[in-house]
């Protein structure tokens, strides 16, 4: 009987499901473009075993409530207090349509369920100015990629709160010298990649007080010539920077 109950749900998931799970000992992809809403996955003792030592999962081309409820699924099954998964340190969830009101869920989500996490990736999502507020409630963070997000120089603001961030990508979010000023107290980050943004000279100032920075990116932008030789000589052969 248990061996019928084990193939009836791996040919149901195979040939009825869109998701696409690899599971190792580190970490989980979904490919979940199209995720009927009340979708159930079952997932046998020695599976769940593995989920809650899990350390990463990237989720590709979900709404974030679909999000939520795939991470729902990695939650341990004590109804006794409140559900957390202790090992995943790493979210990966670029591209999945998240706007600002997504973000309030998700980030309230991760700080109920998954405390430990110090990696998230938001690329190509559209939280703007009004969702970045709330990623300054993950000051745990040390890695975030908010490439194309349109979060702007008012979005650059909130992130001044993430002050164990070392690694920080912001190219393509329509970021001037403004903005680049709010990043200046952020003193932990060794990676910055601020390509493709509307930045000039006067961030000049704001970037050599990054002094532990190994890898800065600017491609894209209007430091050039003198200013960007200036820049070189202040941060020193240590920073590699791409221009």
């Amino acid at each position: 009987m248990k061996n019928f109950l084990f193939f009836y749900y791996f040919f149901s998931i195979f040939f009825f499901c869109s998701e696409f799970f690899v599971l190792s000992h580190a970490g989980i992809y979904i490919d979940s473009d199209e995720i009927p809403g009340n979708r159930v996955i079952f997932l046998n003792q020695k599976h769940l075993e593995s989920i809650l030592k899990l350390e990463s999962i990237q989720v590709k081309g979900a709404s974030i409530s679909e999000v939520i409820g795939q991470l729902t699924v990695l939650l341990p099954k004590d109804r006794s207090s409140v559900q957390k998964h202790q090992a995943l340190q790493e979210l990966n969830l670029y591209g999945s349509r998240i706007k600002a009101e997504g973000l309030k869920d998700l980030v309230g989500f991760i700080q109920e369920h998954f405390p430990n996490i110090k990696s998230l990736n938001l690329s190509w999502n559209a939280i703007g100015a009004v969702g970045a507020v709330h990623l300054a409630e993950l000051p745990q963070l040390q890695k975030l990629d908010l490439t194309g997000n349109n979060i702007g120089d008012e979005g650059v603001a909130y992130l001044r709160a993430l002050v164990e961030v070392k690694e920080l990508d912001l190219s393509m979010n329509n970021i001037r010298d403004q903005g680049v000023a709010h990043l200046a107290g952020l003193t932990q980050l060794t990676e910055l990649n601020l390509s493709f943004n509307k930045i000039g000279p006067k961030s000049v100032a704001y970037l050599a007080q990054l002094t532990q920075l190994k890898r800065l990116a600017l491609y894209g932008n209007r430091i050039h010539g003198k200013w960007f030789h200036a820049l070189s000589r202040v941060l020193g052969d240590s920073v590699s920077i791409f221009n």
